[in-house]
């Protein structure tokens, strides 16, 4: 899911655990606003992130639960769009990335 609310990438504990990293093993533990209050969560850094037809190196994504109801395993935040040109057209129902 995009998130353009969000300054950091989001993916789930059990998705990372899946793609063979450990979400209790992260750097850099930052406060967080979330819509349940100020965390302190780390990163973990994941090689490599795919998404949209274009790939990341090296991205620290923070672990963190999402409602058990939500149907994606994590969110795009804008630390994966920087250096890249994002258009959202709402109307046509299109997100372009160049």
């Amino acid at each position: 899911m995009l998130d353009t609310g969000s300054t950091h990438t989001l993916i789930r504990p059990d998705a990372l655990l899946a793609a063979g990293y450990d979400p209790l093993k992260t750097q850099d533990p930052t406060a967080f606003t979330t819509v349940t209050g100020v965390e302190t969560i780390g990163f973990v850094i994941i090689a490599r992130l795919e998404a949209l037809g274009f790939a990341t190196e090296s991205l620290p994504v923070v672990a963190h639960d999402l409602p058990h109801d939500a149907q994606f395993d994590g969110l795009l935040g804008l630390d994966f769009f920087r250096d890249r040109n994002v258009v959202l057209d709402f109307r046509a129902g299109h997100i372009t990335l160049t």
